[in-house]
């Protein structure tokens, strides 16, 4: 089963699990409340578990989706990354946000961004297609890393683009599927 697939399916057994616990609590409530009577002990316990089940469930969710996320495997290492061969199953895909919240950083040169990520697998100036219209209006510079296929299906490749302003410095990265 695909990683993007299983993750999917776990999001929305979880989705549908958080609805069905909460309607079943507020029947118990609304339950009580018409009868104006106190629920006996078992009535209280069902309840609790049906209202306290989603909020749990929920953390739980939250907790384990940094290890379902597919661009979260590993530690970025710049040795693996400019090893890496640019196919779907590239392992740069899983260093990717690593990458993003650790090393590569807006203000850096791309002398920089050369030394930590190695040659880039594609390049482009303003009238390049992965730049932004606000970017190519600037005259603005890109670089191109292909990370593999690893988002959603992994029917598309994912790419990441670091572009640069006039001054060679670093003024956004875009992690895009084509």
């Amino acid at each position: 089963m695909e990683q993007g697939f299983a993750s999917l399916v776990a999001f929305g057994s979880c989705i549908a699990l958080i609805l069905t616990c909460l309607a079943v609590g507020l029947w118990w409530v609304s339950t009580g409340l018409r009868l104006r009577t106190w629920p006996d002990r078992q009535t209280i316990i069902i309840g609790t578990i049906c209202l306290a089940a989603p909020a749990s469930i929920l953390a739980l969710s939250l907790l384990a989706q940094d290890r379902l996320d597919p661009f979260n495997r590993s530690s970025f290492n710049s040795q693996v990354w400019k090893t890496c061969v640019k196919d779907r199953n590239s392992r740069r895909g899983g260093m990717t946000r690593s990458l993003l919240r650790h090393h590569l950083r807006p203000g850096m040169t791309k002398a920089e961004v050369l030394a930590l990520l190695g040659p880039p697998d594609g390049e482009g100036g303003a009238n390049s297609e992965h730049l932004r219209d606000e970017d190519k209006r600037l005259n603005r510079s890109v670089l191109l890393y292909a990370l593999g296929a690893w988002s959603g299906f992994r029917m598309d490749e994912d790419f990441l683009s670091v572009i640069f302003d006039n001054s060679d410095r670093v003024v956004a990265v875009l992690w895009w599927q084509s």
